[in-house]
């Protein structure tokens, strides 16, 4: 009777029976006092799962970011190296995860990268552009040949390139510079007739041969001897091979005498001129002993000074 006998346990106040309360002390009193299998720290049995799940110093905590478990006291170390931490990029300044950083980089916008044709440091956002646009050493094609060079040295080679145009002196069109037009096919261009090598235009060549060039062959209207242009006309005036009486005229006095006559008549004639033998000035024939005796300066002593040595 007296294991029945109802009592209440002194920790949580609960009744039960004098026979049962060692075994609700033991295994269900809430009351009775644990111990943590974390932090071995005795408490109530009923505050013991909010303890292990808030309180315990050695429980273990899920970080917000990456979802790992760690202890308590670990966490701001934690923070400082979780993978999934929020960090900005150096360059760009964009915020991201940790665990993303270096992908990121690889393709940050201004993320300086070496050029692969000038080894010049560029933002990769303006890699492309200075690719294309700006690089010394990018690859361009000439105007004229079409040939590929570093665009640093399209200058020089347009100064010097054998398909560059240029303008021909002679006839104003222009052609490539290593055409042959101006030394072989220009009809304005200029080349020595070959009788008396003067430069003639190539389009008046064949008209100065026949008909201007004082070397050209051309036959004496009496003779029909074939004599130089030059000389033709002086022939003709003494030729012999035509009629004697055929009319000359005298290219001193203008008076016409035969051809027979004009050589003799020259030599007399009183219109021609000769050289004082003192002096060395021409005067008229008819005139020279005038001047012998009054006008010539060294025979009658007259010295004539220059401007300069006044």
């Amino acid at each position: 009777m007296i294991g029945n006998m109802a009592v209440n346990c002194e920790l949580c106040g609960k009744a039960t029976t004098r026979s049962d309360i060692a075994t609700h002390k033991e295994a269900f009193c809430e009351e009775r006092l644990v111990k943590c299998d974390l932090c071995l720290n005795k408490m109530a049995l009923k505050t013991l799962d909010s303890h292990k799940v808030s309180s315990c110093p050695e429980r273990f905590v899920e970080c917000r970011k990456c979802k790992i478990k760690i202890l308590p006291w670990d966490k701001e170390e934690h923070n400082r190296n979780c993978p999934q931490r929020i960090v900005s990029c150096s360059q760009c300044k964009e915020t991201m995860s940790f665990a993303n950083l270096s992908s990121h980089a690889i393709y940050c916008p201004k993320r300086l990268f070496n050029c692969a044709l000038c080894s010049e440091q560029v933002r990769f956002c303006q890699l492309d552009y200075h690719t294309k646009y700006s690089c010394p050493e990018r690859q361009v094609q000439c105007q004229y040949c079409e040939e590929q060079m570093p665009v640093k040295t399209v200058s020089s080679h347009t100064e010097f390139c054998l398909k560059r145009p240029v303008r021909c002196k002679d006839c104003g069109i222009s052609y490539p510079a290593d055409s042959t037009h101006m030394n072989n096919h220009c009809p304005m261009r200029y080349l020595n007739c070959e009788l008396c090598s003067e430069k003639v235009r190539y389009s008046h060549l064949d008209d100065h041969m026949w008909k201007s060039c004082p070397e050209r062959k051309v036959r004496c209207l009496h003779c029909k001897v074939a004599l130089p242009a030059k000389t033709v006309e002086s022939h003709e005036k003494y030729c012999q091979g035509g009629p004697g009486d055929r009319p000359v005229r005298c290219n001193s006095c203008g008076k016409w005498y035969q051809a027979s006559s004009i050589r003799s008549h020259e030599q007399q004639c009183l219109e021609r001129l000769v050289q004082c033998r003192d002096c060395g000035e021409k005067v008229k024939a008819l005139l020279l002993e005038n001047h012998s005796v009054g006008r010539c300066p060294v025979r009658h002593g007259i010295m004539y000074l220059s401007p300069t040595a006044i």
